[in-house]
């Protein structure tokens, strides 16, 4: 993942929609330091879900990609459901009495995910990395001059989702829907 971006552009600033594009500096991928990521994120008004849709230039063959959540609970609750395109967890938050609630992160994928896993870090890793305790990951197959499309986002149980079980509802719901969009035909 890109350290920065180098450069920006908000592209919607309006009630219904935020939208900003990020371009990073060069990554050094298998050897060739010139290709460039960019991402374009936006938010609609009342949705738990950014999409983002992620593009490299330069990039000269087929590459996994990969969407992932933190994880800082190792035991945490998790799905990481490949075949119906979508991941989460249940986070509690920073207050570990669990006064403040939990958090429910996800992500959910229109187009095939090769594989949904999750992986936890070694005790090195942990220190390295802040204390998080790995990652559910999604990872998918990116093809030179396409476009990697993803939605991720999160509720909180002390709002409108109240249970694990309703927000892998919704992200099962949520997926299925982009996988399979309404068509009209008249």
């Amino acid at each position: 993942y890109p350290y920065c971006y180098r450069a920006q552009e908000i592209l919607d600033n309006g009630p219904l929609r935020f939208t900003v594009k990020l371009e990073f500096n060069p990554l050094v991928v298998r050897g060739d330091s010139n290709v460039v990521e960019t991402r374009v994120i936006s938010l609609d008004a009342g949705s738990y879900l950014n999409k983002t849709i992620v593009s490299y230039t330069n990039l000269k063959e087929a590459m996994p990609v990969t969407a992932g959540l933190v994880l800082r609970e190792p035991d945490g609750a998790t799905v990481a459901d490949a075949a119906n395109g979508y991941i989460t967890y249940v986070d509690p938050t920073t207050d570990r009495s669990g006064a403040n609630g939990k958090i429910f992160v996800g992500a959910a994928f229109p187009a095939q995910v090769k594989e949904a896993k999750v992986v936890l870090f070694s005790e090195m890793e942990k220190k390295e990395r802040g204390g998080a305790d790995g990652h559910v990951l999604a990872i998918s197959e990116y093809e030179p001059g396409s476009e990697y499309t993803y939605y991720w986002g999160s509720a909180w149980d002390k709002a409108a989702i109240k249970t694990p079980d309703a927000w892998n509802k919704y992200m099962a719901e949520y997926a299925q829907r982009l996988r399979t969009p309404l068509v009209v035909a008249y």
